[in-house]
């Protein structure tokens, strides 16, 4: 990623590319992407670009952006335009008040709500508190895929290793960046720091839309499977509720065993 530290220096920018690097292999794509760190609105990543969004950062002290301007939605809109994705990164430290630390995702609540927002790291830096931000993001009715951010620092000792946090993505045929993007976006994806996971329900996988006309039971299918070994398997969401034509989640979430299994859930409230 391109992006500043505390001042005025910005690390990586010359490998960026704006499309995939040369080292990029068929099973291995890497594309230098963005970062954007605002001082008080919170932190942003910008994917599949083109040009690098500029400024690279706002709002630190004694640099040649000291102001809180533009606004992330802003430099969201200027990444969208081009293609890009755009996510809050690491949104959340503090499980009490998800706002009350620095360099949290205060601009989050009224980006997601003027739909400026395609996903959020959930898993990365701050995990505990990030996973209940996004579910009361899901619970207000804003459907904002789930995504991963490492957020690693090879030069900080307590720093998370590199691909810690991962986002998988359910792609149609061979690997493909501008799919997995739009795969991302849409939400046919898992996250994961290295337990596999599948999921369906009746015949709609992760990023479809189950579309009820009146109350009846579905099948949900859970697999789950790990290298290592695995306390439990939570099955979220436990039921589903029928909000107009649409089957929207209610957040929450039940100790399930290990392994696979299908059960059958009603439909509607």
């Amino acid at each position: 990623m391109v992006a500043n530290s505390d001042g005025d220096g910005v690390f990586d920018r010359e490998f960026f590319r704006g499309r995939l690097d040369a080292r990029s292999t068929p099973r291995t794509l890497l594309y230098w992407n963005q970062e954007f760190r605002s001082t008080i609105w919170g932190h942003m990543t910008f994917g599949n670009l083109g040009q690098l969004v500029e400024p690279i950062f706002t709002g630190f002290k004694d640099t040649t952006n000291p102001w809180d301007i533009p606004t992330n939605a802003d430099l969201a809109d200027r990444t969208r335009a081009q293609g890009g994705i755009a996510s809050y990164t690491h949104p959340a430290n503090n499980l009490d008040d998800p706002y009350g630390t620095a360099y949290s995702a205060k601009g989050l609540p009224v980006d997601v709500a003027l739909g400026r927002i395609d996903t959020i790291d959930v898993m990365g830096s701050g995990y505990a508190a990030s996973v209940p931000l996004w579910y009361r993001v899901l619970n207000c009715g804003f459907q904002v895929p789930a995504t991963a951010g490492t957020d690693c620092f090879l030069n900080r000792i307590n720093s998370s290793p590199p691909g810690w946090g991962r986002c998988y993505v359910r792609l149609p045929k061979e690997l493909d960046y501008k799919t997995w993007i739009e795969g991302e976006r849409a939400g046919r994806s898992f996250i994961s720091n290295g337990p596999m996971i599948e999921l369906a329900i009746d015949d709609s996988a992760p990023g479809d839309t189950i579309k009820l006309t009146a109350p009846r039971t579905v099948r949900v299918h859970v697999h789950g499977w790990s290298q290592a070994p695995m306390e439990k398997l939570e099955e979220w969401p436990p039921l589903l509720r029928q909000t107009g034509t649409h089957a929207r989640p209610r957040v929450a979430s039940r100790p399930h065993r290990l392994g696979s299994g299908a059960r059958e859930r009603p439909a509607g409230a």
